[in-house]
């Protein structure tokens, strides 16, 4: 456990367990990555990898544009996809409380990211406070998302799911609200809803037909626009 690690572990992100806790001051929530020293741009394309399963987990990286998708590997050699991180996610937050990866991460389309190393962020600076509020609302959001893969992609019929991960595309890439997506590939999808190429092409060629998802521009880019019906689901 480097030092770091030991100071976020120590510290419990800065509260005593027994303290009790100090009111929110929303000035000092929201730090900008890009503000802190030290940070380098990266920019990745398609498939390839940021880190991989086992890889020192010593930096921590930003979303500034891009998807990219964790990896775990199964037995048989499959993969499945654990999550999806878009703009202004975070990646390589267990590089505070662990040595190593337990995913790999992979750039789904071109990527840009910030990074840092784990040492360099500033959890030891006076008034550091904010940093760990930073860190929080990121690990709270994680957690929502990690509630979200549970109820949308793990349950229900294959169309139903289809049409989630449709909706959570065009969310995490676009913004909510937006009726653009970009549909990752068929054995992506499957490997994110733990079902065969097979089921995901069937429904999203149903969705095609009967005009849900419609075509936008270069067919090759896989950009479509949702109507209204799969906002339903």
């Amino acid at each position: 456990m480097n030092s770091i690690q030991k100071q976020v572990s120590e510290e419990r992100f800065g509260f005593d367990r027994g303290a009790p806790r100090p009111m929110r001051d929303e000035s000092r929530v929201g730090v900008r990555f890009e503000d802190l020293t030290s940070v380098r741009t990266l920019c990745f394309m398609p498939k390839d990898v940021i880190y991989h399963t086992g890889d020192p987990a010593d930096k921590i990286y930003e979303v500034r544009s891009g998807l990219v998708k964790l990896v775990t590997y199964l037995a048989s050699g499959k993969q499945r996809i654990v999550r999806l991180n878009g703009a202004h996610d975070w990646l390589g937050l267990a590089g505070f409380m662990q040595e190593s990866h337990e995913h790999t991460a992979i750039a789904a389309t071109s990527v840009e990211v910030l990074c840092i190393s784990v040492s360099d962020y500033p959890l030891r600076e006076t008034g550091a406070i904010h940093h760990y509020d930073t860190l929080l609302e990121t690990l709270l959001g994680q957690l929502k998302k990690a509630d979200i893969w549970i109820e949308r992609f793990a349950t229900g019929c294959i169309r139903t799911r289809v049409a989630h991960l449709v909706n959570y595309l065009s969310e995490v890439e676009y913004g909510e609200g937006s009726m653009k997506v970009r549909l990752l590939t068929c054995e992506e999808m499957a490997a994110i809803l733990g079902t065969t190429t097979e089921s995901v092409s069937t429904v999203l060629a149903e969705f095609k037909r009967t005009g849900a998802l419609r075509p936008q521009g270069n067919p090759f880019e896989k950009q479509y626009e949702r109507a209204p019906e799969l906002l339903s689901y």
